[in-house]
């Protein structure tokens, strides 16, 4: 069809803010993920799934049974039984206060997950928070190297954008340090064995052990019956860790073990790093907060300037 001057215009699918200074809220990492459980099975739907696995057991289809998730839970997490008692249990979750390098390892469990992430490809991320992980914010010349090259890549991807280059390619500018937000779509069976596998400080990136803790918690505040499928095998020194030390620490000794995985002989010289992972990943203390336009800091703005892309201009 030929152009039509006079044909309807339609609204655009986002909002390019063109020419305008990239602002960047440099936030502490360990104090920004949020998760809001935005579907969970009540109690009275439970006892309904659950009563249907027991069907096999009668003569005649099992329409309600007695609600005693503690024992049916606690027998299929610890595989004394099938865990299609826990398959039938959704739940839907909103993870925001994240980056992209968190969300690129997240994605990896497949089985029982399905995700909707914020794009990078079709809006524009010159305004975008960035996370910063303690052992950075908290050496001041690390905290200025690091704002700094966030800084150039932000208004490197800025500059792409003003000269007509597409959400889609401008994007590989992007540092990874971004914050964004996902959400999750699983079964109770696939988040336990997620929250196992990824609770694990040993193993996992500390935002991920963040995230896994946050998790568990707020599923339990909606759903305190779900609890004997949230143990974390590190507890009972039955976690991958262990698994991987009875023969051969290599690939997984980069940190010095933590008080919980402390339990057999090591040599110093055995580790990447000479610290725990929380001593070497994270820290007693939050980054301070700073804000940028562009490379110069504003000391006497808000944080609703920065993260309201419709506010007035620093």
């Amino acid at each position: 069809m030929p152009r039509n001057p006079s044909a309807a215009i339609q609204s655009k699918p986002a909002v390019l803010y063109t020419h305008e200074t990239p602002r960047t809220w440099f936030r502490d990492l360990d104090t920004a993920p949020q998760v809001t459980v935005r579907i969970a099975p009540r109690e009275e739907d439970a006892s309904v799934y659950l009563s249907a696995t027991r069907t096999c057991h009668h003569h005649k289809p099992v329409l309600s049974m007695p609600f005693d998730s503690l024992e049916m839970l606690g027998d299929a997490a610890a595989g004394r039984t099938l865990r299609q008692i826990m398959e039938i249990l959704p739940f839907t979750l909103l993870i925001e206060g994240v980056d992209r390098t968190f969300t690129h390892q997240l994605i990896r469990a497949r089985v029982g997950f399905t995700y909707s992430e914020t794009c990078t490809g079709d809006r524009d991320w010159r305004h975008a928070n960035v996370l910063v992980p303690r052992p950075i914010g908290c050496d001041h010349e690390l905290y200025s190297r690091f704002i700094f090259d966030v800084v150039q890549q932000k208004e490197t991807y800025a500059i792409l954008l003003d000269r007509g280059v597409s959400t889609v390619a401008a994007r590989r500018a992007l540092p990874s340090s971004v914050e964004t937000f996902i959400q999750v779509n699983t079964n109770l069976a696939a988040l336990s064995a997620w929250y196992a596998a990824r609770s694990c400080t040993m193993t996992q990136d500390w935002l991920m052990v963040l995230v896994a803790e946050e998790i568990r918690r707020k599923v339990l505040e909606r759903c305190p019956w779900a609890a004997p499928a949230f143990k974390r095998p590190c507890d009972a020194g039955r976690c991958w860790y262990f698994e991987a030390a009875k023969t051969s620490l290599e690939h997984v000794n980069y940190y010095v073990p933590d008080a919980v995985h402390d339990r057999f002989e090591w040599n110093d010289g055995s580790f990447l790093y000479d610290g725990t992972p929380e001593q070497v990943s994270s820290g007693p203390e939050p980054v301070r907060d700073r804000f940028f336009r562009g490379d110069y800091e504003c000391f006497t703005v808000g944080r609703q300037q920065f993260t309201n892309p419709e506010a007035p201009r620093a």
